[in-house]
């Protein structure tokens, strides 16, 4: 399923999308149906959204009404966790929005990616738990921020984080629309 499957009714969709988003500066989206159409538009927040996967989905697209028209990694960690053959990234745009999609290169390479993902996700989870339970459910900004530097989970879930911005661009292919 390449760049070319989106037919010219879908691609005017996208490009609506990227004009509503850029005149509401929120993120907007829709799953991905086989073979390429897109569901019924999502409204998100100004730098989030969350597109449920439905039985038949085989991918999502959204907009960046600040950002390029490339995954974040919680785009990509969304990705993963969905475990969906693709995603389009649409550039907020008046006119001429630019749309990039972006499928796995390698099940094994992307299954990896995963797997960091996670770890990260557990390491500050845990960490999260543990300020919790020394400091009670909201613990002061200042006690949070003086844990947090001199913690080695930090340097490892900072580490984590690199390790999957800078692995993203090995691991999805991606193709301008």
């Amino acid at each position: 399923m390449g760049c070319s499957c989106f037919s010219d009714s879908e691609l005017k969709k996208m490009h609506h999308l990227a004009h509503i988003s850029a005149k509401d500066r929120i993120e907007y989206g829709a799953v991905i149906e086989p073979p390429c159409t897109l569901g019924p538009f999502i409204q998100g927040k100004a730098h989030e959204i969350s597109i449920e996967k439905t039985p038949t989905s085989v991918g999502s697209a959204h907009t960046h009404p600040y950002a390029e028209a490339v995954p974040s990694v919680a785009d990509t960690e969304d990705m993963l966790a969905k475990q969906d053959s693709r995603m389009c990234i649409i550039k907020a745009a008046f006119k001429s929005p630019d749309i990039n999609c972006y499928t796995p290169q390698s099940p094994e390479k992307f299954q990896a990616l995963g797997i960091m993902a996670r770890w990260f996700k557990d390491d500050v989870k845990s960490y999260v738990q543990g300020l919790v339970e020394r400091h009670g459910p909201e613990p002061k900004a200042e006690t949070m921020m003086e844990k947090l530097q001199g913690m080695e989970l930090k340097k490892r879930a900072l580490a984590m984080r690199l390790t999957i911005e800078r692995t993203q661009d090995v691991l999805l292919s991606r193709c301008s629309v």
